[in-house]
């Protein structure tokens, strides 16, 4: 028989009918394909068609075998084949994904540790000036108790003032005081802060009053030593210095002695400290001799005094520092 004819007597058998071989190529098996492939290329007259009749069903068979079983649970190779192929690209998306996440969180941190330590510096400056305010309340209210014990023992009209103003020069001369006339201040009067003397006031206005320092060459007021009695005339000069002169030649005088004033000349009571004696000056064939003063007071740091009233005139008993 030719090979046309059985391929003749193939199609003619139970298995060539529509039912079974006409269906959609696509719902048939490769081993049916193959079979079908080798049967209409006529290539089993030959010997070597049956051996790849017998290769085509063994690879047909392992390809069913090979699907049955990843599609138990296992991935298919082409599968495997294109996760393998974008692994890469999708480790690189998730590190840079999980990189600006990071980042973003961290500056999400930085931005509230920044406005966290913004608020802490406020809070610092604001206890800084509260302290501040607070340390400069005490040290006033100290100053201001020790002139209310130095008004204790002073005539009774006496008025505190706070200095508003100061002359401009190196070694200035006067200050200015936020009290006049309408407080009781009069001209002339005699100025104190809890050290000693301070100086006068010598212009009164309604609400102010300037007062000479005794460091000014044109102060002038009666003084003596306090050890030994000898008195003289306090005079100011151009420095931090006063110059106590018309001291007795014969009179003993030391470094350190303390100089009051002696009220002599009606201005300033009896008692007030002025300074210490810091150098004595004898003159040759000269009846008197001199000593330098240095105040009590630091003039550069005044900020209240105590400006005398009436009756100065009264010896004073000075409380101790």
């Amino acid at each position: 028989m030719s090979p046309r004819e059985q391929a003749r007597s193939w199609t003619s058998c139970p298995f060539s009918t529509p039912s079974a071989w006409s269906l959609n190529p696509a719902s048939r098996g490769p081993t049916a394909r193959g079979a079908i492939f080798v049967l209409e290329s006529g290539f089993l007259h030959k010997g070597r068609g049956l051996w790849i009749l017998i290769a085509i069903l063994v690879f047909s068979f392992l390809l069913l075998t090979y699907e049955v079983r990843f599609t138990a649970g296992q991935s298919s190779l082409p599968k495997r084949l294109i996760v393998a192929a974008a692994a890469p690209f999708l480790q690189a998306v998730h590190f840079l994904t999980s990189s600006v996440s990071d980042i973003w969180h961290h500056y999400l941190d930085l931005r509230e540790v920044r406005q966290e330590n913004q608020a802490l510096r406020q809070e610092l400056e604001r206890m800084k000036r509260e302290e501040i305010f607070l340390r400069e309340a005490q040290r006033e209210n100290e100053r201001l108790h020790r002139l209310l014990r130095l008004r204790e023992s002073l005539p009774p009209v006496s008025v505190v003032a706070r200095v508003i103003g100061k002359d401009p020069g190196n070694w200035f001369r006067s200050i200015l005081v936020d009290k006049g006339w309408r407080d009781g201040v009069k001209k002339n009067a005699a100025v104190l802060c809890p050290q000693g003397l301070v100086g006068r006031t010598i212009e009164v206005m309604p609400d102010w009053a300037r007062v000479q320092l005794i460091t000014d060459p044109n102060f002038a007021a009666g003084a003596l030593l306090e050890q030994s009695r000898v008195g003289g005339l306090l005079v100011g000069e151009v420095g931090p210095y006063c110059r106590l002169r018309f001291l007795p030649q014969d009179s003993e005088i030391k470094i350190g002695d303390l100089v009051l004033t002696s009220g002599l000349g009606g201005l300033n009571p009896k008692g007030i400290p002025i300074g210490m004696v810091t150098a004595v000056y004898k003159k040759p064939n000269s009846l008197f001799q001199e000593a330098e003063v240095e105040p009590r007071v630091d003039l550069f740091r005044l900020e209240e005094v105590l400006i005398l009233g009436a009756n100065p005139r009264t010896e004073v008993h000075w409380p101790g520092d």
